[in-house]
This record gives C-alpha cells, structure tokens and sequence, in this order.
C-alpha cells in the first residue's frame, strides 16, 4: 500500500521497463559456500558459520551455554573448493587476530577446513537452509547467554517483535535494535545499540541473526560487530514466551483510505542482491478523472540508486488514481517504454479483518500506450494478516506481475504495521526478480 499499488507499480518499472531493464548484480558471489553450516573442531568445540550469497561470513565458537569466540570475514567456494579470509574474536583471551581457513566444500552437503590459528572443523550443511522463517509467527521473548571480547557470559533476556524491533533491559544493560531479511532464508541483518551499565555501552553493532525454528522451540543466534571490528556482541538463546496475537477486527478499508490522503514521504535502503537507496515522494490527492471515472490522483516521484548493480540510478514518476471513495482505479507512468494500468474491478479491502484473513484485492491490467490497447501483462494483487501484538496486525501485500504469455516474472511484498486505531506504517519490500533470481530487500 505505499499508497501499496503504486509501490508495486514503482518497483515493477524496473523489470518491465519505464526505469530501465531488470537489475543485475555485480557484487562477489559465495558460490558453493553459500549457506548455514554447523559442526564441531578438532578441540571439541561446537562452530557455526553463516555464508551470505555475497560473501560475507558470520561464526562463532561455543561449548554447551558458554560462546568462546567469533569470527567476521568473507568466504567463498569454487567447485569443492573454498577460502575464508576475516577476523577472529577471542572472548576467553580477550584478543583479536586476523585468521584465513582453506578446505573443501560440497555444496549443500558439507564443509571441512583448517585455519591459521591453527583450528580444524567439520561442519553440515544445516537444515535451517531450508527453513523459510516469518518473523510474525517467531516473535517473542528469547532467554540465553550474551558475551562481549571484554565481558564473560552473561544471562539476558531479549524481545524480538513481528517487524523485527530488538528490545531488552538486563541490570541495566538496554538494548535495541532491529533485524530485517535478507535473502537467504534462517538468515536476518542486524543492527544493535547497547546503552547503560552495558560494557559495549554507546556502541552499535552490525551483524547477522540466524535463526533455528528446525525444533519446536525457536532458537537464535545473534552476532554483530563494532565499526573498529574490535569487540562483538554475541547472543545465543531459545525463545521463553511467545508474543501475544490480537483477536482485534481490523478496518483494512478504512485504513488505506486514511492513509492515501496523508503519504508519508518514503527512505528506505536496499540490500540483497543489491545495496543502495530508495526515495518517493508523493502529493496530496486533487480532484481528477480517470477512464470517464471521477475521483482523485496522486503524483509520485521515485529514485533508486544502487552502488553495485545496473541500471545504477532509476527515476519514475507515476500517476495514480483514485474514485471518490479513495479504492485504486490505475497508474499511469509515462516513458519509453511507458507503462499504463488499470484495475479489471474496483479493488475491495475487508473492513473487518481478523490475523489469518487473507484474499485478493484485485488485478491490474498492463499497457504501454495510453489508448490502453497494447497488452503488457497484469499485476494481481492479494492480502494476509499476520500476528504482530496485542493491538497491530501484520498486513502483507502481494503483486506478482506476469507478463503477456502469463508466465510470472516479478514478486513484490509489501509488509506494513496495521493497528486497530487505523494507523498503517510501513516495515519493508521484498522483491524477488524470478528471471534472474535477484532478490531485494527495501527497508
């Protein structure tokens, strides 16, 4: 709902034209490490190591309750081959040392390796590779140990929301942060500030939560680095109590209503496949006819620029429309190409759903001439709620665009915070490229 439709409708220029064709990533490539491994060292110790797709490497070292080091770097594999190259965090010594590791790697299968610092391993392809993990249905309290290179194991007791917000105040100690997808399932950015008697007080750290819902009980694993990469912040625990879900109606109808007459205007980042920022502005709605249709538009004017992916900057302005009830009636998005939609029937929104409600909104019709007579394809548009809290849903909006032969070529997912006064806030947008395989992330 960004205005949700026009979102989608933004996004989807960049695939279909308007902004220029599909992204394409340019970044390094994991290759057969890729992915979440697990298993032990020649000293008994238990490892794990988490690969994303574009090398970055996340690990740490524990034995039982107690997290003995860490390691930050980046790895990639060439057929059964791999390196990893980065920094290790030694909590017991409270020392930091460069490490590389060579061994073998079969692609989803194992890895083995040795290391500088004189540290072997061999580790499993984990079964959380195969885990697609909603933070909506995980949310909750997380009890278990935390550790810091200049403080011991500590026991704490972390909140972790349905739209990823990371909360927690353990004797004194305050934390909050938040953990946003990425690409890879199990696997989550993290960015995390610790304030008060903390002993990385008024640091921020970036890393990665992993999480494990292979059992019953949800577990995570949590690991972020200071800017210096000298001291890290590592938590590891099960989840204690699950977050509440409202039994609440919510006026989805209403809501969107509201919020077409005030946008918000939009900064989001991209990760993923590719890194880099987004911006929309819209303005308020006026008077306007549609298709012989009265009501009003809306203008938006977007820019997305990536650092590591081509087209490297892509600008779009887009018209959408409205009838006197504010429901979406299309979009116009002059260019070369340009892009013309309207919706097959005025879209509904429930004005009584409950968490599990799910349905379609409606389907947009696709041209590239303002006549409306030469096809495009189409953008059909579903809804699902999901629990967040005791007073707010998690309202997921789907577009999948295919083109004229039917065949599906862009997903977009368009998550907001609905809460039962009718307030609607966006938390991200995941886009998934299915030609290229591409997959971003807007938050």
């Amino acid at each position: 709902m960004k205005n949700t439709f026009s979102l989608i409708f933004l996004l989807l220029l960049t695939s279909c034209g308007g902004g220029g064709g599909g992204s394409t990533a340019t970044t390094g490539s994991a290759g057969t490490a890729s992915g979440i491994f697990s298993g032990t060292t020649t000293s008994g110790y238990n490892v794990a190591y988490a690969v994303l797709s574009d090398t970055t490497t996340w690990g740490f070292y524990y034995f039982g309750n107690t997290i003995y080091g860490a390691f930050k770097g980046n790895a990639s594999g060439v057929g059964n081959a791999f390196t990893m190259t980065g920094t290790a965090l030694n909590f017991a010594t409270q020392t930091v040392a460069s490490n590389s590791f060579t061994g073998s790697v079969v692609a989803g299968v194992s890895m083995t390796g040795n290391d500088s610092l004189g540290l072997s391993f061999t580790s499993s392809y984990s079964a959380m590779n195969n885990s697609t993990v909603n933070l909506s249905a995980i949310a909750g309290s997380y009890t278990g140990n935390s550790v810091s290179k200049t403080g011991g194991n500590q026991r704490v007791t972390l909140n972790l929301s349905a739209t990823g917000a990371i909360t927690g105040t353990n004797n004194g100690c305050t934390t909050n942060g938040t953990a946003t997808p990425t690409s890879q399932n199990s696997i989550f950015n993290l960015s995390i500030t610790l304030s008060g008697t903390c002993l990385m007080s008024g640091t921020t750290a970036a890393g990665v939560v992993v999480v494990d819902i292979t059992n019953t009980t949800p577990y995570i694993y949590a690991i972020g680095l200071n800017t210096a990469g000298s001291d890290g912040f590592l938590f590891s625990g099960s989840q204690s109590t699950a977050a509440g879900t409202s039994v609440s109606t919510f006026n989805l109808q209403s809501a969107y209503q509201s919020y077409i007459q005030a946008i918000p205007a939009l900064k989001m980042n991209i990760s993923g496949g590719c890194t880099g920022t987004y911006v929309a502005t819209t303005t308020a709605p006026t008077a306007d006819t549609f298709r012989g249709t009265a009501g009003h538009s809306t203008i938006t004017s977007s820019t997305r620029n990536l650092s590591n992916c081509t087209p490297a900057s892509t600008v779009s302005t887009t018209t959408d429309y409205f009838n006197n009830s504010y429901a979406p009636l299309g979009s116009i998005s002059p260019g070369t190409p340009g892009i013309y939609a309207y919706f097959s029937a005025v879209p509904t929104l429930p004005t009584n759903a409950t968490v599990g409600s799910s349905g379609t909104i409606g389907t947009e019709l696709l041209f590239t001439d303002s006549g409306f007579t030469t096809g495009a394809g189409s953008i059909v548009v579903t809804y699902a709620l999901t629990a967040d809290t005791l007073s707010t849903a998690i309202v997921s909006v789907t577009g999948k665009f295919y083109n004229v032969s039917n065949v599906l070529q862009t997903t977009i997912v368009d998550r907001y915070q609905l809460s039962t006064t009718g307030a609607l806030k966006i938390i991200s947008t995941n886009v998934t490229y299915h030609t290229s395989g591409l997959n971003l992330i807007y938050q």
